[in-house]
């Protein structure tokens, strides 16, 4: 799906929209790892771009990357001395307990049942080792707004107990779970006035999304209705899985 877009795929992540995919998941993304050392696997790694973020972090002695898409590899392997792997997420190319950290941004979405796949990264995990990734929120607060964003390709949305449930059946402990993209900036799309006001106020429009979204997410009763979950969890100190 994504090699006719491989020479442009990265360009989502600069200027308006990079800014809002910044501050509404990366840094999301960031906080919730505690897992600081070691090698790390991205799962669905595209042009390369959390391999990247992870570098600079300098904590990580190994940063591969892996995704099914052939273009999308010689894109990340133009921006990254790091290794890139093409494979089937479905079936990981790795021995068992071979990464301390693994992520998996923006792939979950597009699967109904994790738990193969969670089974698989369990394997792949070290024993302690941590998994963080996003999935999209069947019950999002607003759940219309995210229609009117160009490029939906959502197979699958996952509630709340779901993901927890799944995380389970497939041995992992100690989940932690936030939210976020409670709306887009493709919000006012398809209103023409209100998308005029929203681009030629671009920075306070964007400015105050952010904003809005941040309060939404560190209350209570809407700190799990955004329109992403972002998860972490980890591998028992005793791997369930050969």
């Amino acid at each position: 799906m994504y090699d006719s877009e491989a020479e442009t795929y990265e360009d989502r992540y600069q200027g308006f929209e990079g800014r809002y995919l910044t501050e509404l998941e990366t840094n999301y993304i960031i906080e919730l790892i505690d897992t600081t050392t070691g090698s790390v696997l991205d799962i669905g790694t595209g042009g390369g771009r959390f391999v990247r973020v992870l570098n600079r972090t300098g904590q990580y002695s190994q940063l591969v990357g892996l995704d099914v898409s052939a273009e999308m590899l010689k894109q990340s392997k133009t921006r990254s001395p790091h290794d890139f792997v093409r494979g089937d997420a479905s079936q990981l190319p790795f021995t068992s307990n071979t990464f301390d950290l693994v992520t998996a941004i923006g792939i979950f979405e597009y699967i109904e049942d994790l738990v193969p796949l969670l089974r698989d990264i369990n394997r792949v995990l070290a024993p302690q080792g941590q998994l963080v990734f996003t999935v999209h929120n069947q019950h999002r607060l607003f759940p219309r707004l995210g229609e009117w964003a160009p490029q939906q390709y959502d197979v699958a949305l996952h509630s709340l107990p779901d993901v927890r449930f799944q995380l389970m059946v497939a041995g992992f402990t100690d989940t932690e779970i936030t939210s976020t993209f409670y709306f887009n900036e493709y919000v006012w799309a398809g209103i023409p006035i209100l998308e005029t006001i929203s681009q030629r106020l671009s920075r306070v429009y964007l400015e105050t999304t952010i904003s809005v979204q941040h309060c939404l997410a560190s209350l209570p009763w809407t700190r799990h209705s955004g329109g992403q979950f972002i998860v972490s969890a980890k591998v028992p100190v005793t791997q369930s899985f050969e």
